[in-house]
């Protein structure tokens, strides 16, 4: 019998913590605090890594190189300010039927918990 074997990824989008003494222009909304990106896979390296459930943080667009392909990361750059945000990139393989799930905690700052 053939073990099937999937891939998971669940790309998360963090806002990185700024200073209290940074102004903030009127016409800007604050960002969410997480915000989960669709139709955005990663190169199959990603899934080599020896730690599933340690996220890859991508904190800037030259980053996103080594781990997205053109399409991809073309759809990235359209969702995230890499200035104020960077990407959290889970990825494992197995049945499918593991799943991660989040909560975002009401604190300053926010706090973000992941269960697997």
């Amino acid at each position: 019998m053939r073990e099937m074997i999937q891939g998971t990824v669940v790309v998360l989008l963090g806002g990185m913590l700024l200073s209290a003494a940074e102004p903030k222009p009127p016409e800007q909304k604050p960002l969410p605090p997480i915000q989960k990106v669709q139709k955005v896979k990663p190169k199959p390296s990603v899934f080599r890594r020896k730690n599933s459930k340690q996220p890859l943080v991508v904190k800037s667009a030259e980053d996103a190189v080594k781990h997205f392909d053109e399409k991809s990361l073309a759809l990235l750059k359209e969702k995230v300010d890499f200035e104020k945000q960077f990407v959290l990139i889970f990825a494992w393989r197995g049945s499918g039927g593991d799943k991660l799930t989040y909560a975002v905690l009401e604190s300053y700052p926010e706090q973000i918990h992941f269960k697997y």
